[in-house]
């Protein structure tokens, strides 16, 4: 059995109820109750082939140990439409059949259709996701994790009832922290000072572990670390950079967008310095 649920679907009982699906489907077409051995991804994007559950299945595959694949439907092992093509190719060599809920016995026409529309469903979500983060911003809203000096506001509700998510407070023990590291490198202090004293007297930093020099000094070019946050000065800047990834390894990386197509808005109310 291989089972999966991605990141944008945060529910860790989604393996276990694919799982017990994919019970159901041995059960009824084999007569096998149990299966040899189960493989899975929890909160992982079926995009990426970097996935240890689907890597240690295709290891286990090659190793003849696996005769049968069973999985809820063709989407869960990838929705990358040359992933999803390779690994079909691959499987047909080792003399391993897949079987889904959704799809029955998966054949050629199955990954030319199916893998297709997987692969424009992703498109399509990822496409929907940035109109919805370019709204947020446009709103003066975070479209992102909570920066460091900054709380996030929950529980408000818009004239439909419906939540209002990205609202964003000043946190004051946290600004204290921003206003001192400022001041100190104006004052002419070297970041590293500044890192060795925060340390010494115990204070967490943005990721709840001992200050390190990027926390402070961060890059430049994209505006990383706090001496480079944008926000601090009560400005809002969403799509200045724009992650790629390489279809090959599936490592990632951060490239800069054009300036025209950044998207700025004045929020006085979250100004720390």
């Amino acid at each position: 059995i291989y089972a999966r649920y991605s990141s944008d679907l945060q529910n860790p009982a989604s393996i276990e109820d694919q799982i017990a699906l994919c019970k159901t489907l041995m059960s009824r077409h084999f007569g096998v109750a149990e299966p040899a051995a189960v493989y899975s991804d929890a909160a992982i994007s079926g995009s990426t082939m970097s996935r240890p559950g689907l890597l240690a299945l295709m290891e286990a595959a090659e190793k003849g140990d696996v005769d049968v694949i069973v999985a809820e439907g063709l989407d869960r092992i990838s929705r990358s439409l040359p992933d999803i093509a390779s690994i079909h190719e691959l499987l047909q060599h080792y003399g391993v059949k897949v079987w889904t809920a959704h799809e029955g016995e998966v054949t050629d026409l199955h990954i030319g259709f199916k893998g297709t529309m997987n692969a424009l469903y992703l498109r399509d979500m990822k496409d929907k996701v940035r109109r919805a983060h370019r709204a947020l911003a446009a709103a003066g809203r975070g479209t992102s994790s909570v920066a460091y000096g900054y709380k996030a506001v929950r529980g408000v509700l818009d004239e439909r009832g419906r939540y209002v998510n990205g609202l964003r407070e000043i946190d004051p023990g946290q600004a204290a922290i921003v206003r001192r590291i400022f001041k100190e490198f104006t004052s002419g202090i070297p970041v590293r000072q500044i890192v060795k004293s925060l340390n010494e007297e115990g204070i967490p930093s943005p990721s709840g572990r001992k200050w390190r020099v990027a926390a402070i000094s961060g890059e430049a070019s994209r505006h990383r670390g706090v001496l480079y946050n944008d926000l601090y000065r009560g400005v809002l800047v969403y799509n200045r950079t724009r992650r790629m990834t390489d279809p090959r390894s599936g490592r990632s990386k951060y490239v800069l967008n054009p300036p025209e197509e950044w998207v700025i808005v004045p929020v006085p109310e979250l100004r720390i310095v």
